[in-house]
């Protein structure tokens, strides 16, 4: 579009005309009822006055465009006008906070409290807080560890690898990707040394877990971080097939299931992804050994988490009508503010339709997961949700549910053009 032509007699830029050919030619309202009806939303939203349709044609007919930035900003999202070409900045995502802040206190050492605490700080992971309390005993089994009598390092030992991988998984969950890899790192180099091969096999689960959490967050094909989950899950898989531990159900579905998912992304031909579902098959056979009491010290390894991640495995074999199938009959639709599998399964959802040609159901999905967003949730979804929403502007830039979207993720990027001054 040539830009040039929207200047007024007197030289300044006639942003009124630049906003009608806009919507008229670019988004295809032909209407100024359209955009007017969603502005207003966005206006209420933000809590500013509606305008009326003839407010709108007079703007654009008169160059009477809002100097106030929240109300142009509103207009640019909308209509998705580059922000240079309305005279405004382009808007920076603001970054996650820094990934270690917790507190390192030093706490008194109960070997038989910590054992059983271990438990209940896996089934707590959701609570931000914890973070602190596990860097806290990590600290004193450390220092126990090295200044402490033989036999207390001895028994000591093995339970820090525990409280490694607690942690590591900690804060994979609260989307503390890197800080989460390194507690994992420790306790893989711990388990091998100490030859602690069911350790070893867990802590090479979550690490591999982590890293392709870590992965979804960028969404390149080349990005080292899914070769290396990949990996991990295959060595986990292999020490599993070797050693001679005995491995709970939960833990053998999870190396079957996720090993499998994150295959499926780098599948070349239909051999491979048949192995893929093989190996999340085998997954479903183990889980169906899980006791419906989840007292271990790990994940909440289910049927329906196998659900989950085979649907996820068939998008990423590019079999979209099939994934949908599963996220349709075989998930339950939970609260995904409480918990964070719907949330995913709503993201999976939309992926899977975009993918089938579905955009308005997808959009649909897509809604739902933005809406369920909260502090965690938005450090481990939302640059899968943006991913999604771009190739949702190129498939059908002319939707209105879709200008909607763009005002909701304006909302979550930047709340403070919708406080109320």
């Amino acid at each position: 579009m040539n830009t040039e032509l929207f200047v007024t007699t007197d030289g300044r830029r006639d942003y009124g005309q630049l906003i009608r050919t806009w919507r008229k030619h670019v988004r295809g309202w032909r209407s100024a009822e359209i955009v007017v009806s969603l502005y207003n939303e966005a206006l209420i939203a933000a809590h500013e006055p509606p305008v009326s349709v003839r407010w709108w044609q007079h703007m654009e007919k008169e160059n009477a465009v809002p100097m106030d930035e929240k109300r142009r900003r509103l207009i640019q999202i909308l209509l998705g006008i580059p922000p240079t070409l309305l005279g405004l900045p382009e808007l920076v995502v603001s970054s996650p906070p820094p990934e270690n802040t917790v507190s390192t206190v030093q706490r008194p050492l109960d070997l038989q409290e910590y054992g059983e605490r271990l438990t209940t700080l896996w089934r707590t992971t959701k609570k931000q807080e914890i973070c602190a309390e596990l860097v806290s005993r990590i600290h004193s089994l450390q220092n126990t560890l090295l200044y402490g009598s033989s036999y207390e390092r001895e028994t000591i030992s093995s339970l820090l690898c525990e409280y490694l991988i607690a942690t590591g998984n900690t804060y994979r969950y609260h989307g503390y990707f890197s800080t989460g890899i390194e507690y994992l790192d420790k306790a893989i180099t711990l388990a091998q040394e100490k030859a602690y091969a069911d350790l070893q096999i867990k802590a090479l689960y979550i690490r591999g877990f982590a890293l392709f959490n870590q992965w979804t967050t960028n969404l390149h094909r080349n990005h080292p971080a899914l070769l290396h989950a990949s990996r991990d899950f295959a060595t986990a898989a292999q020490l599993a097939a070797t050693s001679k531990v005995a491995l709970s159900p939960s833990l053998r579905t999870a190396i079957a299931t996720d090993g499998g998912r994150a295959q499926s992304y780098r599948t070349q031909d239909i051999q491979d992804r048949r192995l893929v579902m093989k190996s999340i098959d085998s997954g479903a056979e183990h889980a169906r050994q899980i006791q419906a009491q989840h007292i271990e010290k790990f994940l909440r390894v289910d049927a329906e988490w196998v659900h989950i991640t085979k649907a996820e495995a068939l998008i990423g074999c590019g079999w979209y009508r099939e994934a949908i199938t599963v996220l349709d009959h075989d998930i339950i639709q939970g609260d995904p503010q409480a918990h964070q599998r719907y949330l995913y399964a709503n993201i999976l959802g939309a992926e899977a339709n975009i993918g089938k040609g579905w955009h308005d159901i997808g959009m649909l999905y897509l809604d739902y997961a933005t809406t369920s967003l909260g502090e965690t949730t938005s450090r481990r979804h939302l640059p899968r949700i943006m991913h999604i929403h771009q190739q949702l502007l190129s498939a059908c830039p002319n939707s209105q549910e879709l200008a909607r979207l763009n005002i909701k993720l304006l909302r979550i990027h930047h709340p403070e053009l919708f406080i109320q001054e």
